[in-house]
């Protein structure tokens, strides 16, 4: 079961970042039955159990909110975000730019203007525009809330899904311009982040399956079909673990174009003629005619 966020599920992932248990977490500060209790959302701490859970986190109050409060906000804004992100891939650009301009209005928050301003690079970036401006601009949201930003620090940070969202289109930037190998850098160490903190938000979970889903395509484009085959087998298992399948049909098309790359026909073969019905059944088309052609043309 995938849950919504809260106090508990944030407190959890500074501990997990701390690598203690929750008997270690409790010691001193309240009976490990409450501990427990706190994380699952089910007991409020007081605030003097707060401060000493958060003093053995090495946080503060002031980091917790942000954290919380950045969170909080995002879980309210990211159906917006994802709505205005699908009129964009419909094709509706003009409605999705008006959309852009109705939340700089609307929104006086700090972290739903670096919403917006995420939003304006994504509007430019699926409009075939990939550039140092496009990069740096970027980059300044990033730093907004890490100042010491650093690729080799990624694994290292402790992130909110505008920060999530931003590196895994600065990573596509970077392909888009030709740097597969920072492209690759950023996605691997992102991806790290995310999965040493295992959480269970739905937001992180899909965000883990579309850098693995990346990862695919760089390193496809690299022609390692090796190394991206290791990734659509990483991939699969997300899924699977997740429950979450939002690219089914995309990773057993990418799947089939690296087995046949990989001289595997006979397989890839066998997951065109399996998956292009159920393409079209949920209404993608086109992947479903892409699936339809390349079994045309494997011998």
């Amino acid at each position: 079961m995938i849950s919504d966020n809260s106090l508990g599920n944030t407190i959890r992932e500074l501990r997990k970042e701390k690598n203690l248990t929750q008997e270690e977490l409790a010691d001193g500060v309240c009976s490990v039955v409450s501990m427990s209790r706190i994380e699952n959302g089910v007991q409020m701490p007081s605030a003097k159990v707060l401060e000493k859970l958060l003093d053995k986190l090495g946080s503060s109050i002031y980091g917790l909110c942000r954290v919380y409060h950045d969170n909080s906000i995002l879980s309210q804004k990211t159906k917006e975000l994802e709505r205005i992100l699908d009129e964009f891939q419909s094709g509706r650009i003009s409605s999705v730019e008006d959309e852009i301009q109705k939340l700089e209005i609307d929104n006086g928050d700090v972290e739903c203007k670096r919403l917006v301003e995420f939003t304006k690079i994504v509007a430019v970036f699926y409009k075939g525009e990939a550039d140092d401006k496009l990069k740096n601009t970027l980059i300044d949201i990033i730093k907004y809330t890490i100042n010491d930003f650093d690729i080799s620090k990624i694994d290292e940070y402790l992130l909110n899904q505008i920060d999530i969202n931003a590196l895994i289109l600065l990573a596509a930037i970077y392909y888009a311009m030709g740097d597969i190998d920072t492209a690759i850098d950023i996605s691997n160490r992102l991806y790290e982040n995310l999965d040493k903190q295992e959480s269970n938000l739905k937001s992180r979970i899909v965000s883990k399956i579309n850098i693995l889903f990346n990862l695919t395509q760089y390193f496809e484009a690299k022609k390692d079909y090796t190394g991206a085959y290791k990734y659509i087998e990483l991939l699969e298992k997300e899924m699977l673990k997740s429950g979450e399948y939002i690219l089914q049909v995309e990773t057993m098309y990418i799947k089939a174009k690296t087995l046949n790359k990989m001289g595997e026909n006979t397989k890839a073969k066998e997951i065109l003629k399996a998956s292009s019905p159920y393409a079209r059944l949920i209404g993608k088309e086109k992947i479903a005619d892409s699936m339809d052609e390349l079994y045309e043309n494997i011998e």
